[in-house]
């Protein structure tokens, strides 16, 4: 310094310097990774809630629909009135609310009922007993319209009588080795001849029961039973 001027060393060593950067570069890369990993995870994620939801309300729709088509077909096969399909809509939506089974599913069961020249009036009286029916039975409403309806005819009975019949067939598949539909395939080849002779649907259904707790059942035990009235 004898001319009064300061120097400065400039030879500064900075390796520890550039080795904290490349630390630091390689910590902010893999962080950025977790990032995009996450990010990708949660996008994942929402999408898939997406598309379940979206699931969740197409199915939605189509039960709205199904509903509205099985109650526009009630309405065009039993002539109802518009205070009359009123009455049933409240009636079918009322039973997907407190029942195990949809309010489409009531429908389609009051589609069947229409179908056998059921009134408004008498749908709406006769539903209760084939609820009864088709859980005893496990089957769907429609199902269970259709096999007591069938049965009704071959007896002979009124729609008044629904009630009744599903009973009857509920104890029998209850209390016998056979289940409602085996007892519609029976009744469907014994109903009429056993009506003629003047059996009741209650002392048909327990010859069926008989029979199918000896291993005839469905249609077999109809045509057996109705080749020995017949004899």
């Amino acid at each position: 310094m004898a001319d009064g001027s300061l120097v400065f060393d400039t030879k500064i060593d900075t390796s520890g310097f550039k080795k904290g950067i490349d630390t630091l570069g390689k910590v902010g890369t893999k962080g950025l990774n977790v990032v995009t990993k996450g990010f990708k995870a949660v996008t994942s994620a929402i999408v898939a809630t997406g598309v379940a939801v979206a699931g969740v309300g197409a199915a939605s729709i189509k039960v709205g629909m199904d509903f509205e088509k099985g109650m526009s077909q009630v309405k065009a096969i039993s002539g109802a009135t518009e205070k009359e399909m009123a009455k049933l809509t409240s009636t079918a939506k009322e039973l997907g609310a407190t029942t195990q089974f949809s309010a489409a599913e009531a429908a389609a069961g009051m589609e069947f009922l229409a179908m056998a020249g059921y009134k408004a009036n008498e749908i709406t009286k006769s539903m209760p007993g084939l609820l009864d029916l088709a859980a005893a039975g496990q089957m769907d409403l429609a199902r269970a319209a259709d096999v007591t309806t069938n049965i009704m005819s071959g007896f002979g009975l009124e729609a008044k009588e629904t009630g009744r019949v599903a009973d009857v067939l509920a104890k029998a598949a209850s209390t016998a080795n056979t289940d409602v539909s085996q007892l519609g395939e029976a009744m469907k080849y014994v109903g009429p001849i056993a009506n003629s002779l003047g059996l009741s649907i209650e002392e048909t259904s327990a010859a069926v029961g008989v029979l199918s707790n000896a291993g005839i059942q469905g249609g077999q035990a109809g045509t057996v039973l109705r080749a020995g009235l017949t004899r």
